[in-house]
């Protein structure tokens, strides 16, 4: 029986393992028995004290760590080359826990792997006595993720008052489902440059294709006609496309509700409150700086847009999510770079862009200047 279970004490046999915490419980053990004097050099320990000693430091170490102590003379000398033997070692320890911890980056295949990686790291740094923050471990997660999740990240990191890595994880591991459900157009994943507010559209323009003059007038809306044979002259929501045609343009005039497809937004952007069907309002203010001026626009929640989307045969309903709601924007922006991100690809030509998932169009726009302004 170890000697720490005759008192009640109980100190678990040293395997190697979080030194620190071990020798603090033999020593309050050690303490308790009067024996410590024999460690601390005390000359007025009796020989059956230092005996005592000795035998209760050995007697609580296991077999892998005997090798240390195997020929100690004394408790003291036994004391001591475990502590200079483990301290070195812990330190490089935690100094390897620190580093994987500050480079950690996905390699699982799937989120709940990945954060049952990280959950692992972090519970071994704390058995080292070097565990991180709540707050680390969750700026680590969102540091590690694919580049499919940044728009969710920026989203998380503009709306949080404070970190939960529970929270976090809830979010990530639903958008991670959401992004899997990738066989639908209409999936909440698809990513949408169109809107018309309040409009109904007749049920004979669904599901027909735009074949050569049996195609849609972008300028008058009727069937029959390109834009560039329409004889109808500018109408005018061509014209409210021209007056602010210019991602981050802060607006002092008339801005009407299109969306301008834009490369160099980082997240999908909104000006119009109603026009979320899902909002969270930011905890605290952020701002974007214009990208040509020096404006700077606030963001003041997000949440998800719902849109009717021309995908160059057909209306669809479709969702945007994370969308940033960006006061004073002139124009909503609809972020190609985001689009990119989530394993779409971006087709652009003279007078089109073009986005599609999987090789199917899931959303158009047509040029008007820079950036295209999408068809809705």
């Amino acid at each position: 029986m170890s000697p720490s279970n005759d008192s009640g004490f109980k100190v678990e046999p040293f395997d190697g393992s979080n030194y620190g915490l071990w020798s603090y419980k033999m020593k309050m053990y050690l303490m308790s028995k009067g024996l410590w004097g024999a460690i601390a050099g005390d000359e007025t320990t009796s020989e059956a004290k230092e005996q005592q000693a000795h035998a209760a430091i050995v007697l609580n170490l296991s077999d892998s760590q005997l090798m240390h102590v195997i020929d100690s003379a004394t408790a003291r000398e036994a004391w001591g080359r475990l502590a200079r033997f483990h301290h070195s070692h812990d330190m490089a320890n935690r100094l390897w826990l620190k580093e994987k911890f500050a480079s950690f980056k996905y390699a699982a295949s799937s989120m709940s792997g990945h954060v049952m990686e990280l959950e692992d790291l972090v519970m071994k740094m704390k058995r080292a006595n070097c565990g991180p923050s709540e707050e680390d471990v969750c700026a680590v997660l969102l540091r590690s993720l694919p580049s499919s999740f940044e728009s969710l990240v920026q989203a998380f990191r503009m709306s949080v008052a404070s970190f939960s890595f529970s929270d976090l994880v809830s979010k990530l591991i639903a958008e991670e489902v959401r992004q899997n459900e990738g066989a639908r157009v209409e999936d909440a994943t698809a990513l949408y440059a169109g809107k018309r507010k309040g409009k109904q559209y007749p049920k004979k323009q669904q599901g027909r294709r735009a074949k050569g003059p049996s195609g849609t007038c972008y300028n008058c809306g009727k069937v029959g006609h390109y834009a560039r044979d329409c004889r109808s002259g500018r109408g005018p929501r061509e014209q409210q496309h021209d007056q602010s045609n210019v991602a981050f343009h802060a607006s002092e005039g008339f801005a009407s509700n299109s969306w301008v497809m834009d490369s160099g937004a980082s997240a999908h952007m909104c000006k119009d409150r109603d026009a979320f069907e899902e909002y969270e309002e930011v905890h605290h203010a952020r701002s974007i700086s214009s990208a040509k001026s020096d404006v700077k626009l606030n963001v003041i929640g997000h949440g998800t847009v719902k849109l009717r989307v021309w995908t160059g045969h057909a209306w669809i309903d479709a969702r945007l999510e994370n969308t940033l709601h960006v006061q004073d924007l002139s124009k909503n922006l609809f972020s190609l770079t985001a689009a990119a991100a989530r394993g779409m690809t971006v087709e652009i030509t003279r007078n089109e862009c073009v986005v599609k998932r999987g090789g199917t169009p899931v959303a158009t726009g047509r040029k008007q200047g820079v950036p295209p302004v999408s068809q809705c």
